[in-house]
């Protein structure tokens, strides 16, 4: 029992602010630690330590520190993990009921800031421009826990970027999602907003983490992806078709203030262990425009889970985790390039990426790379054309792009088979037998813009050989392809540009003489003529060939 021991309680005090505040200690049934302190009327947050001992003997057996921080209005402090804790099963709402309880973190979000969020269709060719600026971000300040902060207009979205901020939640409503589990609270006023202070750069944490060592924690927190690179490092952050979104200061011939058919565009990035994330960047950014750094880096921002219809299968889905920079030097890519490139298709010149492409090969022989050695087939023999590379815009309004991409136009579900067609790759890697990892780079979209060509198979994958005739599925290899937009069309799930992705190829390919690969459909689901019609119908025998189109197919591998 505590009482057989000599108990030594005494207050430390930090600095002068502290005596005079904290008038009694007490320990209470040998357990209960009871601090009295008086109303708080200086008009500043205080801060004091209580020191406890337990001495016996001469041999200290308990010396803690409790700090002791009262804010200027007497609010008490409840941490993240209790109020996550309010919802104890794996999705709900609920009325937070915390009267004079504030959270107190870091600000990793930022007040005006156009990428902070999805800004939602409300038609297929409007969008609410402001729920990203409605949107804002605090995590705790060792960057382990997040929240994501839902105020009611956006004038009333006030935490800069870095600040501490002290929020109150009494009354506010706590969302938590699943898959992955994730933390939103929601209504916040200018008056929930009980301090900003603003925190030198060692008073709170970055953490760094490659993209495979992502988790759940980690949403709505701010962190940096270490030695990651962008898969098609040609054009901008935002490389769709401008014609499709709002006029702004970089797009002053777009379609119009309230004409905008999408606004948050994916970008596939990959790090050293070969793994992948998409980073979302909305079209609504300053900078969005700006052209894609080349190099291997840090690239930080914001873990999100967002849905996006236009280029998702599903609802949606473009990953378990997204990334959101806060502003573009959030990508701090250099020219020491680790990740070297085996193969790449691409017919257009990357320095002048406004001039139409000219294709190498044909459907019989096999169309010959820019870099490196292979060929690309079409599995049905049929010559590729070019169709719109969304690189570059010489007229927005008009939604003139330049023909650099290639494209195969045929059944790539065979309904009389039941089976697909693909793009078959044919490359070496007897040359690079020692290499780490390595990786296929390629971005895609179907159709040709119109309502007769939706008939493109959204779910696929890429299968594997090294004889070209036994193939394996290469695991985690699914993706969807959204056919494209045509203007004026009434489709809430089209995409409005090319949909690029990285898959991690296995190791046992490294070192052969040949290898094969085959990106193909694995069902005949695809989209009808409606407005969420994008995956209400199947491919059939009657439907005719397609275009399938491809920007960049390339094979990276890392030393």
């Amino acid at each position: 029992m505590l009482a057989h021991y000599s108990l030594n309680l005494k207050k430390l005090f930090p600095n002068e602010n502290g005596s005079g505040w904290i008038e009694n200690v007490e320990l209470t049934n040998d357990s209960l630690l009871i601090i009295a302190v008086r109303a708080n009327e200086s008009g500043q947050q205080r801060v004091a330590n209580v020191n406890l001992k337990l001495v016996n003997k001469g041999v200290t057996y308990v010396d803690l520190t409790h700090k002791v921080i009262q804010t200027a209005q007497d609010y008490d402090f409840i941490d993240f993990d209790a109020l996550k804790a309010m919802i104890p099963g794996p999705t709900g709402e609920i009325r937070i009921s915390a009267p004079l309880k504030v959270i107190q973190g870091i600000v990793v979000g930022d007040a005006g800031n156009n990428n902070m969020d999805l800004n939602p269709n409300t038609a297929f060719n409007a969008i609410d421009f402001t729920e990203s600026l409605k949107t804002n971000y605090i995590q705790t300040e060792d960057g382990t826990s997040g929240f994501r902060l839902k105020f009611g207009t956006q004038a009333a979205n006030i935490l800069s970027r870095f600040t501490r901020a002290s929020i109150m939640v009494d009354g506010l409503t706590l969302v938590k999602e699943a898959n992955p589990t994730r933390y939103t609270i929601k209504g916040l006023t200018s008056g929930n907003i009980v301090q900003v202070e603003n925190v030198a750069p060692t008073g709170y944490t970055i953490r760094s983490k490659y993209i495979g060592e992502l988790v759940d924690e980690d949403v709505h927190t701010y962190l940096k992806l270490k030695e990651t690179t962008i898969a098609i490092p040609y054009g901008a952050f935002t490389n769709i078709n401008m014609g499709y979104a709002r006029t702004t200061s970089w797009n002053t011939q777009g379609a119009g203030a309230n004409v905008a058919y999408l606004d948050a565009i994916p970008t596939s990035i990959y790090d050293q262990q070969g793994s992948s994330i998409k980073m979302i960047v909305n079209t609504a950014n300053s900078w969005s425009r700006d052209q894609l750094p080349k190099g291997v880096g840090d690239l930080a921002g914001i873990i999100v889970h967002n849905k996006i219809i236009r280029y998702g299968a599903g609802a949606g889905e473009i990953g378990r985790y997204s990334i959101r920079p806060v502003n573009k030097a959030d990508v701090q890519l250099y020219n020491n390039n680790t990740f070297e490139k085996l193969v790449e298709w691409r017919y257009f010149n990357p320095d002048n990426l406004s001039a139409g492409g000219t294709l190498n090969g044909n459907g019989t022989s096999g169309y010959l790379p820019a870099v490196g050695q292979g060929t690309i087939l079409p599995s049905t023999g049929v010559n590729a054309s070019l169709g719109a590379n969304p690189l570059y815009h010489s007229d927005p309004n008009s939604k003139a792009v330049p023909s650099s991409a290639f494209q195969f136009n045929q059944k790539w579900w065979d309904g009389s088979k039941n089976a697909p067609e693909a793009m078959i790759i044919k490359f070496s890697t007897k040359n690079i037998a020692s290499a780490k990892t390595m990786i296929l780079n390629f971005n895609i979209g179907g159709g040709s813009g119109t309502a007769a060509t939706l008939h493109v198979p959204v779910y696929w994958h890429v299968k594997y050989s090294t004889d070209g005739v036994n193939y394996a599925v290469v695991p985690n290899s699914d993706f969807s392809v959204r056919p494209l937009a045509g203007w004026g069309l009434n489709h809430n799930f089209t995409a409005l540009g090319l949909n690029p992705y990285s898959i991690k190829l296995p190791n046992s390919l490294l070192g052969q003489d040949n290898v094969y690969l085959r990106i193909e459909p694995k069902s005949n689901i695809c989209a009808v003529d409606s407005p969420n019609g994008g995956e209400g119908g199947t491919v059939s025998a009657s439907h005719g060939a397609v275009n399938v189109r491809f920007g960049v197919v390339a094979i990276n591998y890392i030393q």
